[in-house]
């Protein structure tokens, strides 16, 4: 849990490693002096010592003006080296000390929220919250982004969560992510911009994950398939459309539906598809999932209907069929 006192900590420990870290190498003496004085002091960096010795000051602030007293007569007894020494001595310090705190109170996942990887993968699709979320180790139905934000300034999951997240909005606005992705397609995506998963991810993931290049090569297949069943179901005898085609146009395309529905499933992990060989494929399996995969990513046309599609399918792997 993150408390005021926790926010003050980090905006002090972060003011004084910034501070020390922003001066120049090898600047002169006073610099170094006033530089260490304005982080350990940041109260009295903007006052003159010297002409506030006989103001009246609170207990408090007389307290930390001896302090500041104290070590500018230290830093100034110091030689040039030994000065240089002292400024990256307490540079690392405060490097450490804000790192530590950081890390100590960062967010953590707890046992219990860690998901159940296995009922995460047998789903069709993820969303992209939810694809985030599991790869960095968060139950997505137990995420909330509120509370999760509230750690965001001590880094970890939190930071990388949001900072993922960035990144993934600009991959959809790219067409590089849709808004429901096949989990091993996503997981092709987060692992080409080198982010790190789960092992409990890709190994209860059905499908084999596949170059993300190649992913992009079954979406336009997909398209491809919508596209030619729109032509045949154009093509249907009707008062208001043209004639239909002929049987070996006809033929021709229902043989090209077949074999891109072969290439989408085979290559989805559709192994599991074929009963023998990739020559004897099982009919009614990859007509499913062919529709499955068209509707995951918004290719079937809604106007058409399921029996027409599934027909189209089926005829065009039936031909393949007794091809082989």
């Amino acid at each position: 849990m993150i408390f005021p006192e926790d926010a003050s900590k980090l905006n002090e420990l972060s003011a004084t490693y910034h501070v020390l870290n922003a001066i120049p190498p090898n600047r002169d003496a006073q610099t170094i002096i006033d530089t260490i004085i304005k982080a350990e002091h940041p109260y009295l960096a903007n006052q003159n010592l010297s002409a506030n010795k006989n103001s009246l000051l609170s207990a408090q602030n007389a307290h930390k003006f001896r302090e500041a007293e104290t070590l500018r007569k230290h830093l100034l007894s110091l030689s040039s080296e030994e000065l240089q020494k002292e400024l990256s001595t307490r540079q690392e310090a405060a490097r450490i000390n804000l790192t530590e705190f950081r890390n100590s109170r960062e967010y953590k996942v707890s046992p219990t929220n860690k998901p159940d990887y296995k009922y995460w993968c047998n789903f069709g699709y993820w969303s992209i919250e939810e694809g985030l979320a599991l790869s960095l180790g968060i139950d997505p139905k137990n995420l909330n982004r509120n509370y999760l934000t509230l750690y965001v300034p001590f880094g970890g999951i939190a930071e990388e969560f949001f900072a993922r997240e960035e990144t993934a909005k600009r991959a959809k606005a790219m067409g590089t992510l849709l808004d429901k992705n096949i989990p091993s397609f996503f997981l092709s995506w987060a692992l080409s911009v080198d982010y790190k998963v789960p092992d409990e991810l890709t190994s209860n993931t059905k499908t084999p994950l596949l170059p993300l290049s190649r992913y992009e090569e079954l979406f336009e297949k997909s398209k491809e398939i919508a596209r030619l069943n729109a032509l045949l179901e154009d093509q249907q005898p009707s008062p208001a459309t043209a004639p239909p085609l002929g049987s070996k146009k006809e033929e021709s395309l229902l043989r090209t539906i077949g074999a891109l529905c072969l290439t989408i499933t085979h290559a989805g992990g559709g192994k599991k598809y074929y009963k023998t060989d990739p020559l004897s494929p099982n009919v009614k399996a990859i007509t499913d999932e062919t529709i499955n995969i068209l509707e995951k990513n918004d290719l079937k046309q809604t106007s058409l209907a399921q029996s027409s599609l599934q027909e189209r399918i089926t005829q065009g792997l039936k031909i393949l069929k007794k091809m082989s």
